[in-house]
């Protein structure tokens, strides 16, 4: 069965950086990148394409970074204390069933 989802299930939300799980989840494919150039850029631009997270009920109501890692990553490094965030609807979601990715060194 194919599930499609509809603009009204994701709402922009600003997250506070510590309520999002800081280890790469299922969906995160970038490891061992160079941070600063996105840290500057982040700095003097902004976010311009918001970060997507899902609720993930397991993990003490932490969210889970589906796209934007090394955006949560560098505002972090800039000491921010929330970021703007497209977060997808709790009951049209589930963790994708993939291996888990490996912790920071």
């Amino acid at each position: 069965m194919k599930m499609h989802l509809l603009l009204n299930d994701i709402k922009f939300e600003a997250i506070p950086l510590n309520k999002i799980d800081p280890i790469p989840g299922p969906c995160c494919m970038s490891f061992g990148f160079d941070l600063e150039p996105l840290v500057q850029s982040i700095d003097r631009i902004g976010i311009i394409n918001p970060p997507l997270l899902f609720w993930d009920c397991k993990k003490d109501e932490k969210l889970i970074v589906v796209t934007g890692h090394k955006r949560i990553l560098a505002l972090r490094e800039l000491n921010a204390k929330q970021v703007a965030c497209r977060v997808l609807s709790q009951s049209k979601i589930s963790p994708p069933k993939l291996p888990k990715a490996p912790r920071p060194p």
